[in-house]
C-alpha cells in the first residue's frame, strides 16, 4: 500500500487515465493525432515504451531498445511520468515537422527547426513542462551546440 492509501492497480489506472486526458489535450491543442505506436504499450518492448506501478506505488516509464532501457523514469509523482511520455511524443512530432519544413534542405542543423516546435508543443500543454523542455534543450545545446 502506498502513502496515499491507493493500491498499485488504482495508481496505474489513474496514470493511464491522466495520460489519456493529456494526449487528448495535445491533439485538441495541436491538431495533430498521436499515433498508437507513440504511446506506451502493454509490453516492455513496445515502441512507445511501457508504463508500470510497482508494489510500493512507484510509477515507471521505460523505453527499451534491443532489450536495454534507453529511457527510464522512476518517480513517486505521476506528473513526472506523464511529462516524460508527452515530452517523448512532442519531440517526435517536432522532428517530423522539421523533416517536412521547406527550409529543411538548406538548414545546416535540423535542430534549429525542431527544437522551437518541441518547446512550443510542451508549452501548449503546460508552462511548467515547457520550461522543463527548454532546460533540456539548453543542456543539449551546451553539450552539442548548433553547427
Amino acid at each position: 500500500m502506498t502513502e496515499t492509501g491507493e493500491d498499485p492497480q488504482s495508481r496505474f489506472d489513474g496514470l493511464k487515465s491522466r495520460l489519456n486526458e493529456t494526449v487528448q489535450r495535445f491533439e485538441d491543442v495541436t491538431g495533430e493525432k498521436v499515433r498508437p505506436t507513440e504511446l506506451p504499450g502493454e509490453f516492455a518492448d513496445s515502441p512507445g515504451g511501457f508504463l508500470s506501478v510497482d508494489s510500493k506505488g512507484i510509477y515507471r516509464f521505460e523505453i527499451r531498445e534491443r532489450g536495454e532501457p534507453v529511457v527510464q523514469i522512476v518517480s513517486d509523482r505521476m506528473d513526472d511520468v506523464v511529462f516524460a511520455v508527452m515530452n517523448n511524443i512532442a519531440r517526435s512530432h517536432a522532428q517530423s515537422a522539421a523533416l517536412h519544413d521547406p527550409d529543411y534542405e538548406t538548414v545546416m542543423d535540423a535542430r534549429k527547426l525542431w527544437f522551437p516546435r518541441w518547446s512550443e508543443l510542451m508549452h501548449s500543454l503546460s508552462p511548467g513542462w515547457g520550461r522543463r523542455t527548454d532546460l533540456e534543450i539548453s543542456e543539449i545545446l551546451r553539450s552539442y551546440p548548433f553547427d
